[in-house]
């Protein structure tokens, strides 16, 4: 039984990945150090000055708290003045379809608070009954400290509980918290989301899933 459903942010519900790529490359450009796109999507749901840490200790080059923290500020503030990332056309709709057959939604993201209110329009934002950014946590994803704050935010068992994911880092911690997790391919390919459950091309997929859920739901009562 599913009572909610937990949604990812970049990558998820909005076409952010490319313009992440993108700040990441071009900070890391001013200090000499070339980055794969597919480092940064592989990284994806763990906090930000994570990512910077570990690929600076790649390139041997070792920071303080502070320097990490001004590099990261950088990154974000390029990413918002460049950024053109939309909420998914097909996301409210499922959304809306959640609840009308009273599944509870929520939104779990390792990115920060601005970053979700500078691309989800209000309206769309009172949608999820639980919100969980970066800024709410110790730790970001593979770490499941997420997906359990937004399950005892709703008073539910992490078991009743699904993740719609598009990283390995963010299927790892859905996992880790106890619950069901189904992966979209919008930024990686299906291999590297092998630890879901159930893999969709994109979210406008779903909704045909979750009907046939409700279905079967209505037959056994």
């Amino acid at each position: 039984m599913i009572n909610a459903v937990f949604f990812d942010f970049d990558g998820v519900l909005v076409n952010s990945m490319p313009f992440h790529i993108q700040a990441w490359q071009s900070v890391f450009k001013e200090v000499d150090i070339a980055v794969d796109a597919n480092k940064i999507l592989l990284a994806e749901g763990a906090h930000s000055i994570e990512v910077a840490r570990e690929i600076f200790a790649a390139n041997d080059v070792r920071m303080s708290q502070a320097e990490l923290q001004a590099f990261v500020d950088g990154k974000q503030t390029l990413y918002q003045n460049m950024t053109e990332a939309k909420f998914d056309a097909s996301a409210e709709a499922l959304l809306t379809k959640l609840k009308t057959i009273g599944i509870l939604t929520g939104l779990v993201t390792g990115t920060s608070r601005s970053n979700v209110e500078h691309t989800i329009p209000a309206k769309a934002l009172s949608l999820f009954d639980a919100i969980v950014t970066a800024e709410d946590v110790a730790s970001g994803k593979p770490n499941p400290e997420s997906y359990l704050l937004a399950s005892q935010m709703l008073n539910l068992v992490p078991s009743y509980c699904l993740a719609i994911e598009n990283a390995p880092l963010g299927i790892q911690a859905a996992r880790l918290a106890g619950m069901s997790v189904w992966a979209v391919t919008t930024t990686l390919a299906a291999y590297h989301l092998s630890g879901a459950d159930r893999i969709f091309s994109s979210l406008g997929d779903i909704p045909k899933a979750f009907s046939l859920m409700h279905r079967h739901k209505d037959a056994e009562n």
